[in-house]
């Protein structure tokens, strides 16, 4: 990887941690990268349906070379120094990918404890049922993969912390 890496972080990030919210706050430093269109097989007609309705819909058919080209996007980005902070969801597969190719991440991810304020905070943003079933009932799994996943840089955010307030972010907007 070029020089430009120390100027970019990139933050894998479990749903409901605050991306989105982020990147609005801070559009000119920040890539919230959705998955969505890397991952799956999208008809144009389906372009103006809410982000948060449509994740983790189950009925689109998953691109081949998934995620390859979300990680080959990631690397793009960090070639031409566009943003200093990459938002990523932390998808195992992403992760992983992440890793293997040796780009440096931070890793955050709720405290176990937290299941019933991400459900009401997913309940809230309007995601869909099959969302929730997704990062809810498969909160234990997610919660254990995410806690053995073996990486040095990881943040555990209790359950009235978001992104904003990891002080590596902080010190890279300039906010507290």
């Amino acid at each position: 990887m070029t020089d430009s890496i120390n100027k970019t972080i990139i933050v894998a990030a479990y749903s409901g941690t605050g991306k989105t919210h982020l990147y609005r706050q801070f559009p000119r430093e920040i890539i919230d990268l959705t998955i969505f269109p890397y991952k799956y097989i999208v008809d144009d007609k389906d372009s103006n349906i809410s982000k948060e309705a449509i994740k983790a819909a189950h009925n689109y058919e998953m691109k081949f070379e998934w995620p390859y080209n979300y990680v080959d996007a990631i690397e793009k980005i960090i070639q031409h120094n566009k943003k200093k902070i990459i938002l990523v969801p932390s998808c195992i597969r992403v992760i992983f990918a992440l890793k293997y190719r040796e780009i440096p991440f931070i890793l955050a991810y709720p405290e176990e404890q937290a299941r019933d304020i991400y459900k009401e905070r997913f309940l809230k943003r309007g995601n869909a049922e099959p969302f929730i079933e997704v990062f809810i009932g498969g909160w234990d799994n997610f919660m254990n993969t995410l806690k053995h996943f073996r990486h040095d840089n990881k943040v555990i955010l209790k359950p009235e912390e978001y992104l904003s307030d990891i002080p590596q972010v902080q010190e890279i907007l300039k906010v507290k």
